[in-house]
């Protein structure tokens, strides 16, 4: 069971965690791992998100917000500023550079209550 907890809100890929783990076997993503007491970490553009608490996904994608460890949201968060100057193609670029199965009806916008 975790006991670290981080909110994000990000534009990527949600895998299940066994089909992640099966298609990159033998890979080593851990310098895509993001840490719960740093600020925003990216690799090559991109974060991945191991569920540490189910096992059930794996996010990878452009994180817009993340809160501090163990922080709650409990209003409006404003990420406008984020938000105006997310450059889409650079996301889908840095997506595709990953995972090259990926299209562009696969990326999304997540709120993820991520536990590691």
């Amino acid at each position: 069971m975790s006991i670290h907890r981080n909110y994000y809100i990000l534009i990527g890929v949600r895998y299940e965690y066994i089909e992640f783990n099966d298609k990159f076997k033998g890979v080593d993503y851990g310098v895509y791992c993001d840490s719960a007491f740093e600020g925003i970490e990216h690799y090559k553009g991109l974060c991945v998100l191991y569920d540490g608490m189910n096992g059930e996904y794996v996010m990878v994608g452009r994180v817009l917000y993340k809160t501090k460890n163990m922080e709650d949201i409990y209003g409006p968060v404003n990420i406008s500023d984020r938000f105006n100057n997310v450059k889409y193609f650079d996301i889908h670029k840095d997506l595709v550079a990953f995972d090259r199965d990926i299209k562009h009806n696969d990326i999304n916008m997540y709120l993820v209550g991520h536990y590691r």
